[in-house]
């Protein structure tokens, strides 16, 4: 072979991490966040990395009005299912496997 990829300046296979066009050994930029086609490539990316951090370090924790909001929000549709499973089982008796679900679950509250 004539030399390698890398002597020639040919296309590696590889494509830039920030626009996405062809990297050859020519232009090839390597970071420790992956490969560019150029130094203003790797810098842009860089500072997208660098503002990314700063937005995440900004973001508020969740309340705690909002974790039990949407706590008793799911409570909530659970009892309702809960409701229409007992009143389905007692309007309908005839269905077996609600049937037996809805006996045992009168029994354990005591109705």
């Amino acid at each position: 072979m004539g030399g390698s990829g890398k002597r020639m300046g040919i296309d590696m296979g590889m494509r830039c991490k920030q626009c996405n066009q062809p990297i050859t050994s020519a232009n090839i930029a390597e970071s420790a966040f992956g490969t560019f086609c150029s130094d203003a490539c790797k810098e842009k990316y860089e500072a997208f990395v660098q503002r990314a951090h700063q937005l995440e370090s900004m973001r508020k924790p969740r309340a705690f009005a909002r974790v039990l909001k949407s706590f008793i929000g799911k409570l909530i549709v659970i009892l309702i299912l809960l409701v229409a499973l007992g009143v389905l089982g007692a309007v309908m008796p005839d269905i077996p496997v609600l049937g037996d679900a809805v006996r045992v679950l009168r029994e354990k509250l005591g109705v």
